[in-house]
Protein backbone atom coordinates (compact mmCIF):
# COMPACT_ATOMS: atom_id res chain seq x y z
CA UNK A 1 0.00 0.00 0.00
CA UNK A 2 1.40 3.50 -1.05
CA UNK A 3 2.09 6.16 2.04
CA UNK A 4 0.23 8.88 1.40
CA UNK A 5 0.74 12.65 3.81
CA UNK A 6 -1.39 14.74 4.55
CA UNK A 7 -1.07 18.14 2.00
CA UNK A 8 0.14 16.32 -0.66
CA UNK A 9 -0.63 16.52 -4.19
CA UNK A 10 -1.46 13.78 -6.34
CA UNK A 11 -3.15 12.54 -9.27
CA UNK A 12 -6.17 9.96 -9.14
CA UNK A 13 -8.91 8.45 -11.45
CA UNK A 14 -12.40 9.93 -10.84
CA UNK A 15 -14.21 6.20 -10.89
CA UNK A 16 -17.46 7.88 -9.46
CA UNK A 17 -19.41 10.92 -9.64
CA UNK A 18 -22.49 11.39 -7.21
CA UNK A 19 -24.32 14.51 -6.29
CA UNK A 20 -22.31 15.14 -3.48
CA UNK A 21 -18.61 14.52 -4.45
CA UNK A 22 -16.62 12.39 -6.50
CA UNK A 23 -15.18 8.94 -5.60
CA UNK A 24 -11.04 9.27 -6.74
CA UNK A 25 -8.91 6.43 -6.85
CA UNK A 26 -5.45 5.73 -6.92
CA UNK A 27 -3.82 2.75 -7.72
CA UNK A 28 -5.59 -0.30 -6.99
CA UNK A 29 -4.72 -0.35 -3.00
CA UNK A 30 -6.02 3.75 -2.01
CA UNK A 31 -9.33 5.67 -2.57
CA UNK A 32 -10.96 9.05 -1.78
CA UNK A 33 -13.89 11.62 -1.70
CA UNK A 34 -13.72 14.88 -3.22
CA UNK A 35 -16.79 16.65 -1.92
CA UNK A 36 -18.35 19.09 -4.36
CA UNK A 37 -17.70 21.52 -1.36
CA UNK A 38 -14.08 21.06 -2.11
CA UNK A 39 -14.17 21.44 -5.74
CA UNK A 40 -14.52 25.24 -5.92
CA UNK A 41 -15.77 28.34 -3.69
CA UNK A 42 -18.57 29.09 -6.07
CA UNK A 43 -21.81 27.48 -5.81
CA UNK A 44 -21.76 23.87 -8.01
CA UNK A 45 -25.09 23.27 -9.18
CA UNK A 46 -24.62 20.77 -11.75
CA UNK A 47 -20.72 18.57 -10.58
CA UNK A 48 -21.12 17.04 -14.28
CA UNK A 49 -19.87 20.36 -15.30
CA UNK A 50 -16.35 20.20 -13.34
CA UNK A 51 -15.53 16.93 -13.63
CA UNK A 52 -15.22 14.04 -15.76
CA UNK A 53 -15.69 10.18 -15.47
CA UNK A 54 -12.51 8.32 -15.80
CA UNK A 55 -10.25 11.48 -15.96
CA UNK A 56 -6.82 11.79 -14.60
CA UNK A 57 -6.99 14.80 -11.96
CA UNK A 58 -4.73 16.03 -9.44
CA UNK A 59 -5.92 16.68 -5.72
CA UNK A 60 -4.39 17.43 -2.29
CA UNK A 61 -4.93 15.08 0.85
CA UNK A 62 -6.99 17.10 3.56
CA UNK A 63 -7.70 14.04 5.57
CA UNK A 64 -6.19 10.35 5.82
CA UNK A 65 -8.88 8.20 8.15
CA UNK A 66 -6.70 6.11 10.54
CA UNK A 67 -8.75 3.61 10.67
CA UNK A 68 -9.70 2.78 6.83
CA UNK A 69 -6.98 5.11 5.38
CA UNK A 70 -9.80 6.61 3.35
CA UNK A 71 -8.78 9.96 1.88
CA UNK A 72 -10.85 13.12 1.96
CA UNK A 73 -9.64 15.78 -1.29
CA UNK A 74 -9.64 18.64 -1.99
CA UNK A 75 -9.21 20.74 -5.58
CA UNK A 76 -10.02 24.45 -4.73
CA UNK A 77 -6.97 24.00 -2.52
CA UNK A 78 -4.67 23.31 -5.75
CA UNK A 79 -3.13 26.08 -7.21
CA UNK A 80 -5.15 27.18 -10.19
CA UNK A 81 -2.34 26.87 -12.87
CA UNK A 82 -1.37 23.33 -11.69
CA UNK A 83 -5.59 22.28 -12.10
CA UNK A 84 -6.86 19.80 -14.67
CA UNK A 85 -9.06 21.70 -16.27
CA UNK A 86 -12.07 19.56 -18.48
CA UNK A 87 -13.36 20.90 -22.18
CA UNK A 88 -16.98 21.71 -21.05
CA UNK A 89 -19.72 21.55 -24.33
CA UNK A 90 -20.16 24.62 -26.29
CA UNK A 91 -22.78 26.33 -25.09
CA UNK A 92 -25.93 26.34 -27.59
CA UNK A 93 -26.10 28.27 -30.35
CA UNK A 94 -28.54 31.04 -29.93
CA UNK A 95 -31.85 30.98 -32.43
CA UNK A 96 -32.11 33.77 -34.78
CA UNK A 97 -35.15 34.75 -35.21
CA UNK A 98 -34.95 35.78 -38.41
CA UNK A 99 -33.91 32.61 -39.91
CA UNK A 100 -36.88 30.70 -38.23
CA UNK A 101 -40.33 29.91 -38.90
CA UNK A 102 -42.83 31.10 -36.58
CA UNK A 103 -46.24 31.34 -38.40
CA UNK A 104 -47.42 27.90 -36.55
CA UNK A 105 -47.50 30.08 -33.43
CA UNK A 106 -48.35 33.59 -35.54
CA UNK A 107 -51.67 31.28 -36.34
CA UNK A 108 -52.46 29.69 -33.28
CA UNK A 109 -51.96 32.94 -31.00
CA UNK A 110 -55.20 34.54 -32.14
CA UNK A 111 -57.07 31.31 -30.97
CA UNK A 112 -55.23 31.13 -28.04
CA UNK A 113 -55.87 34.68 -27.00
CA UNK A 114 -59.91 34.42 -27.63
CA UNK A 115 -59.78 31.39 -25.97
CA UNK A 116 -58.27 32.86 -22.67
CA UNK A 117 -60.41 35.66 -22.88
CA UNK A 118 -63.62 33.93 -22.69
CA UNK A 119 -62.26 31.07 -19.77
CA UNK A 120 -61.32 34.85 -17.96
CA UNK A 121 -64.93 35.74 -18.78
CA UNK A 122 -66.65 32.42 -17.93
CA UNK A 123 -65.12 32.22 -14.46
Amino acid sequence: MNVYELNEIVEGTITEIRPYGAIITFGEDRAGLLHIKQISDAYISNINTYLQLNAQIKVRIIEIDENNGFLKLSLKSIPYSERIIFERDKKPTQINPAQTDFSALEEALPLWIKNTIEEIEND
